[in-house]
């Protein structure tokens, strides 16, 4: 009797052992996979575009309702950390946001890990692990420390190659490859000291990633405007194609107006083409906008915005009037904790010793 008791509590055990962990397994098989879920698509490409015009609060609130319900999903710590994007984006003169930037998509990378360590081949958990390990070198690249951006590109790229695999035929797959590709080949183009590390690189074509940044700019879901953005800088910043850079920079200026870097950039653009008059109405507009303080970076326009007003009277001839615009600038740019080696201050205090040798 006393050995049936005991295999029968042996059964049960093992069945209820057996029952919990199929439900363990059920659990862990249940975290949604958002990329495919239309509801989500459709809440996210209206949140993105939020948090593109720089209303964070608003995009967060759009996808509220998801975030409730699936709270431990790697998504959110992702869309903090692309909020924290924007905040050093806006200002990349000032160094002091870092640190937080980095550590946001540190977290992003380790929810993600914790998702696949559970799901290896979960969608999302692949694409956030990519995208937190590459937007984490694009700004390593920002400050130049070109050996530790590859190193963690490389990251990222393994991570995507195998979200390839998984979902071969996602509309935003263009986007990615176009950029592996452009900087594959221009990192090994312009910094000599990557070659060391060049094996971590994929094989690239600066103009191929570029043709593939454009279709992504038109087909792309989640990333169309992240694919315009990254055609129109590199156009500009790199390439210098100014002519080119600019199509993409009005179109992201008149799509998202609050967005301050986008209408920066457009401004920038036209003072490189030469477009002066353009440039001043331009910026007039965005100087109203910032005294009715309608624009989230205000402080940080003004100080660019002055410079280029500056410019365009040099440009026609108002030399007094050039060179209270410079002043105004050199002020702006007193208000920001670090002050030395800002962009636009060092350029309108050049301009202003030209003015006065001249």
């Amino acid at each position: 009797m006393h050995r049936k008791i005991t295999y029968g509590k042996w059964y049960v055990f093992v069945f209820l052992a057996w029952h919990f962990f199929m439900n363990v397994q059920i659990s862990a098989a249940q975290t949604p996979i958002f990329i495919d879920d239309p509801g989500f698509r459709d809440d996210a490409l209206v949140a993105i575009d939020s948090l593109y015009n720089r209303k964070p609060e608003v995009a967060r609130e759009l996808i509220r309702s998801w975030e409730d319900r699936f709270p431990d999903h790697p998504v959110w710590s992702a869309w903090s950390a692309m909020e924290s994007w924007w905040d050093v984006m806006v200002n990349l003169d000032d160094i002091s946001n870092d640190e937080m930037f980095f550590n946001n998509m540190r977290k992003a990378d380790y929810a993600a890990s914790s998702l696949l360590q559970e799901e290896p081949d979960h969608p999302d958990g692949l694409l956030i692990k990519a995208l937190a390990n590459g937007y984490a070198a694009r700004h390593h690249a920002n400050r130049e420390r070109w050996v530790t951006a590859v190193k963690i590109a490389y990251t990222s790229h393994i991570a995507y190659q195998r979200f390839m695999e998984v979902r071969p035929d996602f509309p935003d797959n263009k986007f990615v490859e176009g950029l592996k590709a452009y900087y594959a080949a221009f990192l090994i183009d312009e910094y000599p000291i990557v070659k060391p590390v060049s094996v971590f690189l994929p094989k690239g074509s600066r103009e191929g990633g570029l043709d593939l940044l454009h279709e992504a700019s038109e087909t792309a879901v989640f990333t169309r405007a992240e694919a315009s953005y990254f055609l129109a800088y590199i156009l500009y910043d790199y390439e210098h194609d100014y002519e080119r850079s600019i199509i993409y920079f009005r179109k992201l200026a008149d799509s998202y107006p609050n967005n301050s870097l986008l209408q920066l950039y457009y401004v920038r653009t036209l003072g490189e083409l030469g477009e002066f008059e353009t440039l001043f109405e331009v910026v007039k507009v965005l100087l109203e906008r910032w005294d009715r303080k309608q624009l989230r970076d205000g402080d940080v326009m003004q100080e660019e915005l002055s410079y280029w007003l500056g410019r365009y009277y040099e440009s026609v001839g108002l030399m007094e009037q050039a060179k209270e615009s410079y002043m105004n600038a050199l002020e702006a740019g007193e208000q920001f904790e670090v002050t030395e080696g800002r962009t636009y201050r060092v350029l309108s205090g050049e301009r202003l010793a030209e003015i006065k040798n001249s």
